[in-house]
């Protein structure tokens, strides 16, 4: 599987868990008053692709209702070989870099950010640029995202880029907010490696789609 079999895969696993009634699969409230609204600003569950197969990982609630499908054989109808991942590691903050991390198919920019982003041809700009990014996305993660009291966490967020980046030009579905109709779009996604001083759980995504397995993070042993 590749990552642009995610959204057909993940449509299989909607039928699959439909009769659950469970909105987590969704990412968003189907029915009532909150139509249409996202579950929590983190998607509960991400679909994946892990070595090479589908897989599909449960952050928060999206674990309960992963275990509850998974106990009710709903999995037992899909066709393809899945693994199921719960996320439950603390965050961990440090005063120097000590995480090394690798994150594959990342989307970090909106489309302002996105635009400045194409017009930086010296390199050092582009890095220090994307660092600030990266910076932003974390903040954005731990604490609106994952809900941690920014108060009582008043440390700097340090990141470092550590190799040049790759850029890969990626197509995936738009949202039916952001344009007329369903359709595709060609995208930049970075593969970057970087050095922080905060330990993010293992295999949490950062950036945009990452409900669609972008984003992704996977920390490294720092050398």
């Amino acid at each position: 599987m590749k990552l642009q079999d995610i959204r057909p895969w993940r449509d299989t696993v909607l039928a699959a868990v439909k009769h659950l009634h469970d909105d987590c699969f969704f990412n968003h409230y189907v029915d009532g008053p909150k139509k249409g609204k996202p579950i929590s600003r983190y998607p509960p569950i991400h679909y994946r692709v892990y070595d090479g197969h589908a897989a599909l990982y449960g952050i928060g609630k999206g674990k309960d209702s992963l275990l509850r499908a998974l106990r009710e054989g709903c999995f037992v109808k899909l066709s393809a070989k899945y693994d199921l991942f719960t996320i439950e590691e603390p965050l961990e903050i440090m005063e120097t870099l000590s995480y090394y991390y690798r994150v594959s198919h990342l989307q970090p920019y909106g489309t302002n950010a996105y635009s400045i982003s194409k017009e930086k041809e010296d390199p050092s700009e582009m890095y220090e640029f994307l660092e600030e990014k990266l910076v932003r996305q974390f903040r954005k993660l731990m604490f609106k995202d994952l809900g941690l009291d920014e108060l009582k966490l008043q440390v700097d967020i340090l990141i470092q880029i550590a190799e040049p980046f790759k850029k890969k030009v990626s197509k995936y579905l738009l949202n039916k907010k952001t344009a007329k109709g369903k359709g595709s779009n060609l995208w930049d996604t970075l593969d970057v490696e970087f050095v922080s001083n905060v330990k993010l759980p293992q295999y949490i995504a950062i950036g945009n789609n990452v409900a669609f397995g972008y984003g992704v993070l996977q920390r490294m042993a720092l050398e």
